[in-house]
């Protein structure tokens, strides 16, 4: 390889993973340090899936002290004497008690039944997991960023029902929509973006990097632009959104498919010979000694 083409494809590896670096990086702590406002039927849906604890109810009201009668001097009056009832003889001339067999036993008392009532007001089985509803949280409620990626992956299981009233399909399978994993998928990805992007910066795992974010992008395409158009029947070439051309609308989508080509570009390419892999692992682009102007590889 000649030296040009060697510093070509370090050039290029190290412009990508920078670019890369610099907007996962800042994806990522976004996800952290910022929050969003959701409504309380979105508070309780993530409450649900293990990702938000409501607030702890408010203590009950001392009940008022009950009111006595005052004490007087006079004698009380006498309490009446207690009554008997007189046994009933049948036909048969046998007494009964009140148990209606022979002999006047009592029936025991019945077992009381129990019954848990879940938080949102449902009865439910004693020791299920506890089930919030959107009375449990009062106004809107701040969450970390990245858990609306819970929501969406939650909200992605279910398969809605289209304008002309065929049932559409769902996004993911509904066994990544129970709990815990939307909220493990939801912080997956944000350390994803986080981690991944500060790899790049170094060029430490670099391939490894670039496929988680590869991937990510991936997922990210799904579920806000491509799946919902497919879902809503309204599709552009069968699978992409049905936007008007040349409109800000594609942004979103372009610059999605614009990251993922990216991370896509450094996974075949590797991380180039200005790298921490290229100096612990080895494996940069080698250059051939020149001999008469050209290069080895040219014989």
């Amino acid at each position: 390889m000649r030296s040009r083409d060697a510093a070509g494809i370090t050039l290029s590896s190290l412009i990508l993973r920078l670019m890369l670096a610099v907007i996962f990086i800042h994806a990522g702590l976004g996800k952290i340090m910022t929050e969003q406002e959701l409504p309380p039927e979105k508070a309780a849906q993530l409450a649900n899936l293990g990702g938000l604890t409501p607030p702890k109810a408010k203590p009950a009201a001392t009940p008022a002290p009950e009111a006595t009668a005052p004490v007087t001097d006079a004698p009380a009056a006498p309490l009446p004497e207690p009554t008997v009832p007189t046994p009933v003889k049948p036909e048969g001339g046998a007494a009964t008690g009140s148990g209606g067999g022979k002999g006047g036993g009592e029936s025991p008392p019945a077992a009381a039944e129990t019954v848990t009532l879940a938080q949102d007001g449902s009865a439910g089985a004693s020791g299920s997991s506890p089930s919030y509803s959107a009375s449990d949280f009062e106004g809107a409620t701040k969450v970390k960023t990245g858990l609306t990626i819970a929501l969406a992956v939650a909200d992605g299981a279910v398969a809605p029902t289209r304008e002309d009233g065929t049932k559409s399909i769902p996004l993911v399978p509904s066994r990544l929509a129970q709990k815990p994993w939307p909220v493990v998928l939801a912080w997956t990805a944000t350390l994803t973006e986080l981690i991944g992007g500060a790899l790049l910066v170094i060029g430490l795992f670099t391939r490894l990097s670039a496929l988680g974010i590869s991937f990510t992008m991936l997922v990210a395409m799904w579920l806000t632009e491509i799946g919902p158009a497919i879902q809503s029947g309204k599709t552009s070439l069968g699978f992409l959104p049905a936007y008007e051309p040349f409109t800000g609308e594609w942004m979103m989508l372009s610059f999605q498919f614009a990251l993922f080509a990216a991370a896509s570009a450094v996974l075949f390419l590797g991380p180039g010979a200005a790298s921490l892999d290229a100096a612990i692992f080895g494996g940069g682009p080698a250059t051939a000694p020149v001999r008469k102007g050209k290069s080895i590889d040219d014989d």
